[in-house]
């Protein structure tokens, strides 16, 4: 609307809590999606407690759990953001071809496929924000509260043992360099689309 101030999403309360932790907090799940994808608000941030998103997402599962709805929803737009960033790679890598015809990109590569993007961070209502959070942005899980709790600790403390499960899973040095692997890996192809 023409009266919002969008700023207002980047800052923090008292607390060092940005919209993205208040969003997901309080189980607003669609809006966090929106908050963290359109709005771009750092999923870096940490509180004044020294929490992460990941403990902000245990926390906010605790009060109220992702319904089928919000997932579904939370899908859709998913899918839509992907195909919109595939369209812009296609139309730069059209237009590399154009500027060079010699030019071989494996664009399957560089591209991806939509089952794979949502294979890797779909399936449990509850597990897809820090999986997408974890692929898509790099987020350190490992990082523990001034009470120093990991966010994995927190998660079995809530009894949310399948969070926790997947948060203890993801803190494994393999999952670990694995992740760090990728990123790079993403990194490259960027760096190479750039320079073509």
């Amino acid at each position: 609307s023409a009266g919002f101030n969008r700023n207002i999403l980047y800052m923090c309360d008292e607390e060092g809590r940005n919209a993205l932790h208040l969003a997901v907090l309080n189980g607003h799940w669609r809006a966090a999606a929106l908050i963290l994808r359109e709005i771009k608000v750092s999923p870096h941030k940490l509180t004044e407690k020294g929490e992460s998103i990941y403990h902000s997402i245990a926390r906010g599962i605790k009060v109220k759990s992702p319904s089928e709805r919000d997932y579904e929803n939370i899908q859709r737009l998913n899918r839509e953001n992907w195909l919109k960033e595939r369209q812009k790679k296609e139309a730069r890598l059209e237009e590399l071809k154009q500027q060079n015809p010699q030019l071989q990109v494996p664009s399957d590569l560089v591209l991806g496929s939509v089952s794979e993007n949502e294979s890797s961070i779909f399936g449990d209502p509850k597990l897809f924000l820090p999986k997408y959070i974890m692929f898509k942005y790099h987020v350190v899980l490992r990082t523990q509260s001034k009470e120093g709790k990991d966010p994995a600790q927190l998660a079995e403390e809530l009894e949310l043992y399948d969070l926790a499960e997947f948060y203890r899973e993801q803190m494994t040095p393999h999952m670990v360099k694995q992740r760090i692997i990728k990123s790079l890996n993403e990194n490259l192809f960027r760096e190479i689309a750039k320079c073509l």
